[in-house]
């Protein structure tokens, strides 16, 4: 299971690993291959977002991206305390356990429709990585310094279901597609 519990003493640890993408559905069936990503523009300006704003300054950086098993991890390094509101926000809700989702934006480069719906992304560019209260893949996620649940209270605690029906969630991710191919 990639899902795990983030161990904190009450305090966000100096970095935080997530699964920033895998190779498996997200929530519009859509795949993208992770060792298809190209990360290296991404790593000359790895910041980290909040909810996809890029009008925004960024709460952090990513550090560390790596490709295990079927998915990409990523250290996110938080702003300084005291640097910006969102910053400080960003590091409390995750410290209280409340933010532990992230997303990507990529470039699309090479996709092939997939049946019944959605796209395999053969090759793409990662853009950026935010961290959002609702992830497109239900994956993207804190993972696990240790683990002391259940496969129950993990799903319980961790796995957030999409807010709206399915339909809104195909126009939200075709709208932002739509975002991200034009930018």
């Amino acid at each position: 299971m990639d899902i795990l519990k983030k161990e904190s003493a009450g305090r966000v640890l100096d970095t935080t690993t997530f699964v920033l993408s895998a190779e498996t559905p997200d929530r519009v069936g859509d795949i993208v291959v992770q060792r298809g990503i190209d990360l290296s523009n991404f790593k000359n300006n790895p910041v980290a977002l909040v909810q996809h704003d890029r009008s925004s300054f960024p709460v952090g950086v990513w550090k560390n991206l790596r490709i295990s098993g079927d998915a990409t991890l990523g250290d996110l390094q938080l702003a300084n305390i005291g640097t910006s509101r969102t910053a400080d926000l960003a590091r409390s809700l995750i410290d209280q356990g409340i933010l532990r989702a992230v997303s990507v934006s990529f470039k699309p480069i090479e996709s092939v429709p997939l049946n019944p719906r959605g796209y395999k992304y053969i090759k793409s560019e990662l853009l950026e990585v935010s961290l959002v209260s609702v992830p497109m893949h239900p994956r993207a996620v804190i993972v696990a310094k240790s683990l002391n649940m259940t496969d129950e209270e993990i799903k319980e605690f961790f796995i957030v279901e999409p807010a709206g029906s399915t339909d809104d969630i195909n126009k939200a991710a075709q709208e932002q597609s739509l975002r991200y191919e034009a930018a």
